[in-house]
């Protein structure tokens, strides 16, 4: 089967005079697979005067269809959201071009346009400058997230330990359901699990949480979960779930998880939290057997799996334990709590193999989830 993406072109007007308003349309690529060819939207509202936008905005979009077409400007004076052009609709084929247009209504009445036109290519054809850089990551994208027991979301910034409460999210979950994991997108969106398996997106910059209809293969219920690329300069990344069952890859765009594999050896059997890097590579942070947590560098395509280094001094207790993952550039982070005491993170740099604790959450704070896009770290 061919994989396809979705290279977008720019098409720029005049400039307009000094001091008018500006919309900015941004758009950026997400997997495209047999079932459609999905991007995310991000459209940006200035001022005349350089202030955030207010106001509301409507987004169209020929051909294709968009997640949501009316908007409240949020407090970054943005709206977000999903651009699918399915396969089976013959306007949405190979060379073809989709059109957006974005109207600003201002809280003066004032209106203002703009438009991106998007073409979709073949991969390894694309047009100049489709390749991914961290340039390309919004604020948001740039930080570590933690997941709570408690449902409370942090921002983490690993160099300065920087431990920033966000709020509490209000997913709208089964009453018996608990948080389980996480994982940050590029585009600054963190996907939040529950031990019943069902999957949430939520954004970082409001905390809104919106329920999907993910469900995860037969026999998963709890499951570990991290993006990573298809290489350091695609625009391609994937999230990956795993657990004692072994590796799958989720398709964000219909909402489904092709199994990879069963871990090989000694992770045979083990639940595992996953992490990827700027370099498309998927790690996992594996559960003790018998013995201590290992960390392992995971085959994406075939699930193989070999170990990289043992933590004896992170053993969690098994009737009561948290734990997360995340890297930060070549660094790693690792989460790990027992018998409902906060949180250590623990700072592992392969480069000279040194393991410190770096940081003691504060009191009645366990991390359950641990994300971070590949723009971390850069």
């Amino acid at each position: 089967m061919r994989r396809l993406w979705l290279c977008t072109i720019i098409t720029f007007a005049a400039c307009p005079p000094a001091g008018d308003p500006s919309l900015e349309i941004i758009v950026s690529p997400n997997q495209l697979d047999a079932l459609g060819r999905t991007s995310k939207v991000r459209v940006v509202a200035t001022h005349g005067d350089g202030t955030i936008g207010t106001g509301s905005l409507n987004l169209e979009v020929s051909p294709g269809e968009l997640d949501h077409t009316s908007f409240g400007l949020d407090a970054f004076g943005t709206a977000v959201t999903t651009l699918t052009c399915v396969s089976g609709d013959p306007s949405c084929v190979e060379g073809a071009s989709l059109s957006l247009s974005a109207r600003w209504t201002q809280t003066d009445g004032g209106i203002v346009r703009g438009t991106r036109s998007v073409s979709i290519g073949m991969v390894g054809v694309g047009t100049q400058g489709s390749g991914w850089t961290v340039a390309s990551c919004p604020p948001e994208a740039k930080l570590v997230y933690l997941f709570t027991d408690a449902t409370t979301l942090f921002s983490f910034h690993p160099p300065t330990k920087a431990l920033l409460p966000l709020g509490k999210l209000q997913c709208p979950v089964a009453a018996s359901a608990q948080p389980n994991s996480m994982a940050v997108s590029q585009d600054a969106v963190a996907w939040v699990s529950y031990s019943d398996g069902s999957l949430f997106r939520v954004n970082l910059r409001t905390l809104a949480c919106t329920a999907t209809t993910f469900t995860p293969p037969a026999g998963w219920s709890r499951y570990g979960m991290g993006f990573t690329p298809e290489s350091s300069t695609s625009p391609v990344e994937t999230l990956f779930i795993a657990s004692e069952l072994g590796l799958a890859r989720v398709d964000l765009a219909a909402m489904r998880a092709t199994t990879v594999g069963s871990f090989s050896g000694a992770f045979a059997g083990r639940g595992a939290e996953l992490t990827g890097n700027s370099e498309g590579d998927l790690f996992g942070f594996f559960l003790p057997s018998a013995g201590a947590m290992q960390l392992a560098l995971v085959d994406k395509r075939s699930a193989q799996t070999t170990q990289l280094k043992d933590f004896p001094g992170l053993n969690v207790s098994q009737t009561s334990f948290a734990y997360a993952f995340s890297s930060w550039g070549s660094d790693f982070y690792l989460y790990t709590s027992s018998d409902n005491a906060p949180t250590t993170v623990t700072k592992y740099e392969p480069g000279g193999g040194s393991i410190t604790t770096h940081l003691v959450a504060p009191s009645g704070v366990r991390v359950l989830g641990a994300g971070v896009s590949r723009c971390g770290g850069d």
